[in-house]
C-alpha cells in the first residue's frame, strides 16, 4: 500500500503521536514519506538551463549544484522537538485559533531545493522547525512575540530573493562571500535568512553562524544583540517559557484574544 498523503501525518502529529517517538525516528519517517509530506506551499521552480538567470549567476540566482537531502542534526532536531511540543500544549489550551493555524512539516526533499535555490544551509534548529511546522496557514496572531509569526519555506525563499535583488540593485555586494564581512554592513546581504515576518515587512533573521538578528526596512540588518536571542532554538524556548509563566519576552507580554489568538502587548 502507498503512503497516505499530508493528511495522514498531519492528524498523527495532532493527536500526539508523533511528538512522542524520538527525533531520529520522526527524521527517518519525514524522509521517507518524501512528497508524502509536501507542504501547502508549491516547491521553489528550479532554473531552467537555457535561462539568462541560470548562464549568469549573482548572489541572489546562485547556481550551485545538485541539492542533496541532509537531515538536521539530531541534538538540535531533540531541542527544537521539545520546545515545540511545550508551545503546542499551551496553544491548544489556551489560544486554539493559533494553534490550528500551524501548518504541516516540509518534507526534506522541499528543503533542499530551496537550500539549492538559495545556495545556503539552513541552520539545522530552522530546518528542524520547518519539518514539523512549515511555518502558518492564515497568519492568526503572532507566535514569536511583538509582531512576527513564523515563515513557511515558500515564504522564506521569496523574501530573501525579493530583498536580495533589492540590496544588490542598490548597492551590490562586492563582499558577499567574505565571512569576515559582517551582514550588518549592508542593508541587506545573500548570506542572511529570514525565518518570521511582521506585518509591515519587517523580520527577525539568521546569519551564517545562526545568530538572530532583524531586519528593518527603514534601517537594514540588526546583529547588535541578537534580537535577545543566541539561535532559533533559543528563541522557541523563551517564547515557551513566556507562554508557560506569562513573564514578558523582550518587554513583550503574551495575550490571547476572546476569539482564541496568541498576540502580545508592550
Amino acid at each position: 500500500m502507498p503512503f497516505p498523503r499530508v493528511a495522514f501525518w498531519w492528524n498523527l502529529a495532532k493527536c500526539r503521536a508523533l511528538p512522542a517517538a524520538p527525533p531520529a525516528v520522526l527524521a527517518l519517517l519525514l524522509l521517507l514519506a518524501g512528497d508524502a509530506t509536501r507542504s501547502l506551499d508549491p516547491p521553489v521552480p528550479l532554473l531552467s538551463p537555457g535561462s539568462d538567470a541560470a548562464t549568469k549567476a549573482s548572489p541572489c540566482n546562485p547556481s550551485p549544484p545538485h541539492p542533496s537531502l541532509r537531515l538536521p542534526d539530531i541534538s538540535a532536531t531533540r531541542r527544537v522537538e521539545a520546545a515545540w511540543i511545550r508551545l503546542e500544549r499551551w496553544l491548544a489550551s489556551n489560544a486554539p485559533r493559533t494553534y490550528s493555524d500551524l501548518a504541516p512539516p516540509a518534507a526534506p526533499r522541499e528543503l533542499a531545493r530551496f537550500e539549492r535555490s538559495m545556495g545556503l544551509r539552513l541552520p539545522d534548529d530552522l530546518k528542524a522547525s520547518l519539518m514539523r511546522h512549515n511555518g502558518v496557514i492564515q497568519g492568526s496572531g503572532s507566535l514569536f512575540g511583538m509582531m512576527y509569526a513564523p515563515m513557511s519555506a515558500q515564504e522564506i525563499y521569496d523574501a530573501w530573493h525579493a530583498l536580495c535583488e533589492n540590496g544588490e540593485a542598490e548597492a551590490g555586494y562586492p563582499d558577499a562571500n567574505d565571512t569576515d564581512i559582517a551582514p550588518e554592513a549592508y542593508w541587506w546581504h545573500p548570506s542572511v535568512i529570514p525565518f518570521a515576518q511582521d506585518t509591515g515587512g519587517d523580520h527577525l533573521v539568521l546569519d551564517r553562524e545562526g545568530h538572530v538578528g532583524e531586519f528593518f526596512n527603514d534601517e537594514g540588518l540588526i546583529f547588535a544583540d541578537n534580537a535577545g536571542h543566541s539561535s532559533y532554538v533559543s528563541l522557541l524556548e523563551r517564547v515557551a517559557k513566556s507562554l508557560e509563566s506569562g513573564r514578558p519576552l523582550n518587554l513583550w507580554r503574551p495575550i490571547v484574544t476572546p476569539n482564541g489568538v496568541l498576540e502580545w502587548a508592550y
